[in-house]
């Protein structure tokens, strides 16, 4: 089974880096951690936009959302922060 959830222990640090990121609206954590899961859904599934299931929101949302997020460099930057923090474990 393909594993898209973030655990409660990762949710923290990513929403720290999000609040702290210039030009991110974070807005109710709920549903801030649903968009981040529906991203990880439709990269480990590779699966269209169209096909993000329902319980992640309308599909067009979570696309125009990630599509904000990716000019503002923000999926690079995340990237860059966590996989250093994964090498100095």
């Amino acid at each position: 089974m393909t594993n898209y959830k973030i655990t409660d222990e990762q949710w923290p640090l990513i929403v720290e880096f999000l609040r702290n990121h210039p030009g991110v609206y974070v807005g109710q954590e709920d549903e801030c951690r649903r968009f981040v899961e529906a991203l990880l859904w439709v990269a480990q599934t590779g699966a269209q936009w169209r096909e993000v299931p329902k319980q992640f929101g309308k599909w067009n949302s979570v696309y125009k959302r990630y599509l904000r997020w990716f000019g503002k460099d923000i999926w690079r930057r995340m990237h860059e922060l966590f996989a250093q923090e994964a090498l100095s474990i």
